[in-house]
């Protein structure tokens, strides 16, 4: 997924419930509902989505800030998240 819709700055979810993301930061992600959960050595964030369409979801983080969350296809053939 990518906050670009040409997947500049990718984070890459893999289907074993790990990532990684374009600043090189690693760890577990968990999808609780409509809560998208990452945990690394980094810290814990959390995202709540919505999904817009097949390929983008809005997305909300922990401090209110809104924007668009796109899928990258072949470039990320982790996993399908459906809302």
């Amino acid at each position: 997924m990518s906050d670009h819709e040409d997947c500049r700055d990718l984070t890459i979810l893999s289907a074993d419930r790990t990532f990684v993301a374009s600043n090189g930061g690693r760890g577990d992600w968990t999808l609780k509902g409509n809560l998208l959960i990452f945990e690394g050595p980094g810290g814990r964030a959390t995202l709540e989505i919505a999904r817009i369409d097949d390929n983008r979801v809005e997305v909300t983080d922990e401090h209110g800030t809104t924007g668009i969350s796109y899928r990258c296809g072949a470039a990320a053939p982790a996993v399908r998240i459906d809302i």
